[in-house]
């Protein structure tokens, strides 16, 4: 039988056409490997804006202490006391307090401003840290308080306890309270007023400087403060709420839990001092007084 064999050049001709295809499948081979990831990793690093809020402070009374947000009261009206328990309140007030831990079932730490009744008088505080996590800079336009729920009026009477009466604090240089000499809470990058009613929901803040456009760049914190008052003795429920411009246009930011807030008539606080067998009611502007 005999073979028939492809002529020479018919072999050329196939040998050129393989490389060629062999050529062009390597190319698009290193064409994908150097283009297709680099591609992706420079889109990946494009984030685009990001922000994060946190609600750090909560004053109310305003008392120029973090440690010391609420007044810590008398739980109930009684005014004796056995020695044990006035041995966990020295305990309580020596040991713990500032550090966020629950009082003795004697006393409660309670929230509530007095109404001062002054012009420009601002009785409590919420600081919010806002923060640029993002890769373009982001403006604060404004900020406004949203009220959750219809105020209530608040009716508490608050027995305050002059520490300077137990003996665990006798050695300790006492001094009146902040909301008997009026302390400031010190400033921050941004401050906002805004007075709270009973018949609006919505509480803007148009005049003070949260309210100048504030532009901050990829990484940096705002510290917003918030300060607040009332013409009654209400309790409000609130979440502050920030308007802020992106590239991508303004929209509202909301602290999400809602944050209570009560306001008190100057006569619903009384502070009493122990004596060694009960405690008894003092003028709260009493000389060598710290009505807690």
């Amino acid at each position: 039988m005999q073979i028939l064999q492809m002529p020479a050049n018919c072999r050329n001709i196939k040998h050129v056409i393989s490389m060629i295809c062999i050529y062009s499948i390597l190319s698009l081979l290193v064409f994908t490997v150097a283009c297709g990831p680099s591609s992706s990793n420079a889109a990946a690093k494009k984030i685009g804006p990001r922000i994060s809020t946190d609600l750090q402070t909560i004053q109310c009374p305003l008392r120029g202490s973090q440690e010391l947000p609420n007044y810590l009261v008398l739980k109930t009206d009684r005014l004796k006391y056995d020695g044990a328990e006035i041995q966990q309140m020295e305990d309580y007030v020596q040991n713990h307090l500032g550090r966020h831990t629950s009082p003795p079932d004697t006393l409660a730490w309670e929230t509530g401003a007095p109404l001062t009744g002054a012009a420009g008088k601002l009785d409590c505080l919420l600081t919010v840290i806002l923060a640029n996590t993002g890769d373009s800079p982001i403006i604060l336009n404004n900020v406004q308080i949203q009220l959750k729920r219809s105020p209530i009026v608040n009716n508490t009477h608050y027995h305050l306890i002059d520490i300077c009466s137990l003996e665990v604090v006798k050695s300790v240089e006492c001094f009146p309270s902040c909301t008997q000499g009026g302390c400031g809470a010190g400033g921050g990058e941004c401050t906002a007023e805004i007075a709270l009613n009973k018949t609006d929901t919505i509480f803007k803040d148009n005049q003070s400087d949260c309210s100048n456009n504030i532009t901050f760049e990829p990484k940096q914190n705002l510290q917003i403060n918030i300060y607040l008052k009332s013409s009654e003795n209400l309790t409000y429920t609130v979440i502050p709420q920030l308007s802020i411009q992106t590239v991508k246009g303004t929209s509202l930011y909301s602290i999400p839990k809602p944050t209570t807030l009560s306001f008190a008539n100057q006569d619903q606080f009384s502070c009493y001092s122990f004596n060694g067998s009960e405690f008894v009611q003092i003028p709260r502007t009493s000389k060598y007084t710290w009505c807690l």
